[in-house]
């Protein structure tokens, strides 16, 4: 992995310059697959593609519409970009700062991670998650934006959805069919998982 010089936006809102880190080169070495989809590669780290403005508090997309080159003369602080809190995911999809679906689709399996980011290595129930009305609502959007693609992969990962949800029938009666597919691997794990009502994220693989 090597690391490459910092990218810049300008806040499309109050003209504030952020700063997020970029890479030159990097690899999928030692990769780990989680059961909700998200997939940690020590040596390829994501950076924020969306970040809250520490200047107006406004969201804003770290893309070619917001990037911004130095020029040298600027007599302004540059903030370093983080990533989205809860409740910032919560306020982006309040005020729909999305364009697409895709972009929803992206922004809500990341929220998904970050609620379980806390559980996943110690593979916990995140039943108790079911408490919150913002992880709920989430996870029934991502039933609606998984369930338009009907292709092995993107079923395997609406049974998980209706999983966490503690819907484990539904989550059986989408797997059965996938026993014997491309994903039949991942398929026979989580049909085991909802026999015995367990609602944990965990690890899926490592590779």
């Amino acid at each position: 992995m090597m690391i490459a010089n910092d990218v810049h936006f300008k806040c499309d809102e109050c003209g504030a310059i952020h700063s997020r880190g970029s890479l030159a080169s990097g690899n999928t070495f030692g990769a780990q697959l989680f059961c909700d989809g998200k997939t940690i590669y020590p040596h390829l780290p994501e950076f924020p593609a969306i970040t809250t403005c520490k200047r107006c508090s406004k969201n804003f997309w770290l893309d070619q519409h917001t990037k911004y080159v130095l020029t040298g003369d600027e007599n302004e602080p540059i903030y370093a970009s983080d990533f989205l809190s809860l409740k910032e995911y919560t306020n982006v999809f309040k005020d729909k700062e999305y364009r697409k679906d895709m972009d929803e689709l992206f922004l809500r399996s990341r929220m998904l991670w970050k609620f379980h980011d806390p559980y996943r290595y110690e593979g916990s129930d995140v039943s108790f998650l079911r408490e919150q009305p913002e992880y709920v609502s989430n996870l029934e959007r991502l039933i609606e934006l998984y369930a338009a693609d009907e292709t092995p992969p993107e079923i395997l990962m609406v049974a998980e959805f209706h999983r966490y949800l503690g819907q484990f029938a539904q989550a059986i009666a989408l797997i059965e069919p996938l026993l014997e597919s491309e994903v039949e691997f991942f398929a026979k794990i989580l049909w085991k998982r909802n026999q015995q009502a367990d609602a944990c994220v965990f690890r899926l693989s490592e590779y």
